[in-house]
């Protein structure tokens, strides 16, 4: 284990662990102090085989998951911006999968607990052929893994704000910043840094939703009705892109100066959404898979993100306030329901993507004087 592993992982595996030590201690009580030792092995096979049968309960445990996942990231994040870890933007020198490499590892160190537990799970799932657990599991884990480590290498480049530090490290010209990854999650990063409990809610509804759909009216479920629902949920982000629009013209402004062509800036918001609607993604994949085909619930993935991208693109159209703006989502709202009765959902896909590139690649630049 060279240097820069062993000190990132002293610094945040071994703090995390020191401080969440009762926390530890007390799901310890909880899953094992409690129970007695005769009945210990036969209490959590029945737990597990109870998740192997209900969905409801999965998505419960998956739920835990998520925030234990939060807890992770939000301990990575205060302390990469924390003033004393400054020091830590060296580790920027480092090739980008280099950095990515050493987060991934703290974080699966952190995520450990949860890790063994899935394998258990998992291995029980094949002993028992329940493969759609074994596929949604390790589909969840692997979603996890992707978006904390995702946004905890944003952490070097942004928290509450720009480090300027890192920007003006000798050697380190645009041309750097123009190849490096972390720099197209950076509205992503700042986005989370700054609404972490509206995109929560959010989240929280899209849940709330989704099980309303596929478990409490299962037998009544309706694809038709269901995409239309999906278009609703892709609107109801327009507040939240209304202030990422914002926030990418005031804190972000030095965007405009790096040297980015237009599809890399686009390519931005494009994985801002992508990863923004990852849990949807889950959701769909995991309550309803027994109403929906795989390749149905991405199709639905892809409209929700291709509507992001023009939702955040009409944005540039003009110096629109929010209630101009709530008039163009509603519209559009509208149009997508005309257009779902017309072309397939994968036509919308392209329409929003095309439509979106057309307005960004026209008004992109004239947006600044206008503003």
């Amino acid at each position: 284990m060279n240097s820069e592993r062993v000190f990132l992982f002293k610094l945040v595996v071994v703090q995390f662990y020191k401080q969440n030590t009762g926390l530890f201690l007390f799901f310890f009580l909880i899953f094992f102090g409690i129970i007695p030792p005769q009945f210990l092995i036969a209490t959590h096979a029945a737990l597990i085989q109870a998740q192997l049968t209900s969905v409801a309960l999965m998505i419960g445990v998956s739920f835990f998951w998520a925030l234990y996942a939060f807890r992770c990231l939000r301990f990575m994040d205060q302390t990469f911006s924390h003033y004393q870890h400054a020091f830590l933007n060296i580790y920027q020198v480092l090739p980008t999968t280099r950095v990515y490499g050493l987060i991934a590892g703290c974080f699966i160190a952190m995520f450990l607990p949860v890790l063994i537990y899935a394998i258990i799970v998992i291995m029980m799932a094949i002993v028992q052929s329940v493969f759609w657990y074994i596929i949604s599991t390790s589909l969840l884990i692997i979603a996890i893994t992707f978006c904390t480590v995702v946004l905890a290498k944003s952490a070097f480049l942004t928290s509450r704000e720009i480090s300027s530090r890192f920007l003006t490290l000798p050697g380190f010209s645009g041309a750097d910043i123009k190849r490096s990854i972390s720099l197209k999650f950076i509205l992503l990063a700042h986005l989370w840094s700054d609404k972490k409990l509206g995109l929560l809610a959010q989240k929280l509804f899209s849940y709330l939703a989704f099980n309303f759909f596929f478990i409490r009216n299962a037998e009544i479920f309706r694809e038709d009705y269901f995409t239309f629902f999906i278009f609703l949920i892709g609107a109801m982000n327009a507040l939240l892109i209304f202030n990422l629009h914002k926030m990418t013209e005031e804190k972000l402004g030095f965007l405009r100066n790096l040297p980015l062509t237009m599809p890399r800036r686009i390519v931005m918001i494009l994985l801002t959404g992508t990863v923004l609607f990852v849990p949807e993604l889950i959701m769909m994949l995991i309550s309803g898979f027994e109403l929906l085909a795989i390749q149905d619930s991405l199709i639905l993935y892809g409209v929700l993100v291709s509507q992001f991208v023009l939702l955040f693109s009409i944005l540039y159209t003009s110096t629109l306030n929010l209630k101009k703006y709530v008039q163009y989502v509603f519209l559009l709202l509208l149009s997508y329901l005309v257009l779902y009765l017309l072309i397939p959902a994968v036509l919308i896909i392209l329409f929003n993507l095309g439509l979106a590139y057309l307005i960004f690649h026209e008004q992109y630049h004239a947006h600044e004087f206008k503003a």
